[in-house]
């Protein structure tokens, strides 16, 4: 591998943890691209390679090529959100406002996008990627899942304001394209409104469409602020919400001989 791009990777220890776990999980590809003949396309950038073509790359941006790559994929973003330090999430966050600006709006990668905004919820504050969302919602403001993840975002910041935009959210989404987790996000919503009766509403109707199967800590408080509230407010109706997620039990069958 050429020094240059030896040089470029260990001057920033963030782009030195990418590489690593983009080797690992990309080795194959790697390996392809620097045994190419002439030049390689991965990720949708371009690498040409002079002299006995291995040289130089042309673009060390090979690196935030492959990161696109990872973002892109679910399973991988997690692995990286362990990885990465709060520090490394702040130049993130700095990655995706050139992304933002040098890349148009045509050739966004949307997937990557709301991924990065995910890390930067969980290693930042929720008030950092409102920016990464409120962006994103701009450019497609009838994407149902940037909507969504705006709204999660929006009730995580735990302002009063910020409650009430994901409210209306919400309230659209369930209008025209209801699942269980909007009916959950619109609970907490209404949870962080003092709208107790409606959150108890919305959360009922969540488990009733199994949501806690895809979330079993739905209803775990010191996860979820919003829903002490509801809880000390409607302590009964909020102990049955948790009895409804308890797997139903089957009675034991009497009086029959083994076969």
């Amino acid at each position: 591998m050429s020094d240059v791009l030896l040089a470029a990777i260990v001057n920033n220890a963030f782009w030195l943890i990418v590489f690593i776990v983009a080797v690992a999980l990309f080795h194959q590809q790697i390996g392809a691209l620097i045994d190419s003949v002439g030049s390689f396309s991965f990720a949708g950038g371009g690498f040409e390679f002079k002299g006995d073509k291995r040289a130089t790359l042309v673009s060390y941006t090979v690196l935030g090529n492959i990161l696109i790559e990872m973002l892109s994929e679910k399973r991988f973003s997690k692995r990286l959100t362990d990885l990465i330090s709060t520090a490394s999430g702040r130049r993130l966050q700095g990655f995706i406002r050139q992304y933002a600006r040098d890349v148009r709006t045509d050739d966004w990668n949307v997937t990557f996008l709301k991924n990065v905004g995910i890390i930067i919820r969980r290693k930042l504050s929720s008030e950092a990627a409102l920016e990464v969302f409120r962006l994103l919602n701009d450019r497609k403001p009838h994407d149902r899942e940037i909507l969504y993840e705006l709204g999660v975002t929006l009730v995580k910041t735990g302002d009063q304001k910020h409650a009430e935009e994901a409210e209306q959210i919400y309230s659209t989404l369930l209008g025209s394209y209801a699942r269980p987790k909007h009916y959950y996000m619109h609970g907490l919503a209404n949870a962080a409104l003092s709208k107790f009766d409606d959150a108890l509403r919305d959360l009922e109707k969540a488990i009733d469409m199994k949501y806690y199967q895809e979330n079993p800590t739905m209803l775990d408080t010191d996860q979820h602020p919003h829903l002490r509230r509801l809880e000390a407010e409607r302590s009964d109706e909020f102990k049955k919400l948790r009895n409804r997620m308890q797997p139903a039990k089957v009675p034991a069958e009497t009086g029959k001989q083994p076969a």
